[in-house]
C-alpha cells in the first residue's frame, strides 16, 4: 500500500460520515487559508518524521487529524462550545473506529491515540478536537519487486572501502527506473547544481562515523534525499502527495536493494530508518522524503595486511623489561 492509497482511504472514510462535510490534507498553514470550508470539517496533517523499520517490516506514517465545527459566534456561549466539542469528540472516536476497521488488513493502526480538545481561531470560529495518529504499511523489502537493473551478484571478498561503497550506491540509484539523477556530496554543493533531471537521489555522508574494535566494523551514516518536482502551477495539493507519495516508494525500494542477501557479508545495514516527508526549495521547488541509514564495513584490525615498510619492527615487552636509549647511535635497547 503506498502513501497515496493511504491518503485517499483516509478521504473515503472520512467523507463517508455524515457529520464530515468537508476534508482536507496539507500544511496547517495552507488549511488556515481555506475560505471554502464547509463545517463540520476533517483536517488532516501528515507529519514530517516517519519511519521505515526492517525488523517489523513496516513503514509508518504519522497523521494529526483535526475535527472542527463552527462556534456560536453571537454571544460564544459556553453552552454550545461544549456542545460541539462533545461532537466533534465522537466524530473522532467513529473515524477511529473505521480506521482500525479488521477488514483493512494492508495497514496497521496503532492503539493510542492523543486527544486534544480547543479552540481554533481559522478564517472562522471553531472548537473541536485533534488525534494523533500513527498508520504502518507493510514493507517487504524485496528486492525481486524494484523497478532496476542492477546486476545483482554475491561480493567475494569481506571487506569494503568507502570509495567501493559510494561506488556501489551510486550503482544501485542510478539502476532504479524513477531515479534519473543521482549526487553525492554536501547539501550545498547540490543546491548550486542547476543540472539535475528529477527524479533525483541526493546522498550525504554525515559526519558522525564510528569504528569499532569490539564489533569489528567501521560505520558510515547515511541521509539519501529522494526529490521530485512539484506542480508550480498551482502547487495542487494532489500532486504534492502524489510526488511525496512516489518518492516514499523510491525510498522503500532503495532500502530493499541495500539489503540484498548477496551484500551481506560484505556490509551491515541498520535495521529502522527515520524518514522525513517534506518539501524542499532547491534550484526548483521539489517535494520528497529523506532517510538516515547507517552503513557498517567490517574492519579487521589486522597489522599483517597493514603497508608498512619491510624495515618497520614491533616491539613487544613484558612488565619486568625496559629500555635504554643511547643517543651517541641513535638506538634503542631492551633489557
Amino acid at each position: 500500500m503506498t502513501l497515496k492509497q493511504v491518503i485517499q482511504r483516509l478521504e473515503e472514510l472520512a467523507l463517508s460520515h455524515q457529520q464530515i462535510n468537508h476534508f482536507f490534507i496539507g500544511g496547517a498553514d495552507e488549511f488556515l487559508d481555506n475560505a471554502d470550508v464547509v463545517y463540520p470539517a476533517l483536517f488532516c496533517e501528515l507529519k514530517q518524521d516517519s519511519t521505515i523499520s526492517l525488523t517489523n517490516r513496516v513503514a509508518n506514517f504519522n497523521f494529526t487529524f483535526y475535527f472542527f465545527d463552527l462556534m456560536d459566534t453571537a454571544d460564544r456561549s459556553l453552552q454550545n462550545t461544549w456542545e460541539v466539542t462533545s461532537d466533534m469528540a465522537s466524530v473522532a472516536q467513529d473515524y477511529i473506529a473505521l480506521l482500525y476497521d479488521v477488514t483493512y488488513t494492508d495497514w496497521e493502526v496503532g492503539d493510542n491515540y492523543t486527544l486534544n480538545i480547543r479552540d481554533y481561531q481559522l478564517q472562522d470560529l471553531t472548537c473541536g478536537v485533534s488525534i494523533d495518529c500513527t498508520i504502518g504499511v507493510k514493507f517487504d523489502a524485496n528486492r525481486c519487486q524494484v523497478p532496476t537493473d542492477y546486476s545483482f551478484s554475491e561480493y567475494s571478498k569481506s571487506t569494503l572501502t568507502l570509495k567501493q561503497i559510494l561506488d556501489r550506491l551510486q550503482g544501485l540509484a542510478l539502476s532504479h527506473k524513477q531515479i534519473n539523477h543521482y549526487f553525492c556530496g554536501s547539501f550545498n554543493e547540490f543546491l548550486d547544481g542547476s543540472d539535475v533531471v528529477y527524479p533525483a537521489c541526493f546522498a550525504e555522508l554525515n559526519q558522525t562515523s564510528s569504528i569499532s574494535l569490539v564489533d569489528r566494523r567501521a560505520t558510515y551514516s547515511f541521509t539519501f534525499y529522494f526529490f521530485d518536482l512539484m506542480d508550480i502551477a498551482d502547487r495542487s495539493l494532489q500532486n504534492e502527495f502524489e510526488v511525496k507519495s512516489d518518492m516514499a516508494s523510491v525510498a522503500m525500494d532503495f532500502l530493499a536493494m541495500l539489503n540484498y542477501f548477496g551484500f551481506q557479508h560484505s556490509w551491515e545495514i541498520g535495521e529502522e530508518y527515520p524518514m522525513q516527508i517534506k518539501d524542499y526549495q532547491l534550484q526548483d521547488l521539489t517535494c520528497g522524503v529523506s532517510v538516515t541509514v547507517d552503513i557498517s564495513s567490517r574492519f579487521d584490525a589486522n597489522k599483517c595486511q597493514v603497508p608498512i615498510a619491510d624495515t618497520g619492527n614491533f616491539l613487544l615487552w613484558d612488565d619486568g623489561q625496559y629500555f635504554l636509549i643511547n643517543n651517541t647511535d641513535k638506538l634503542i635497547y631492551a633489557e
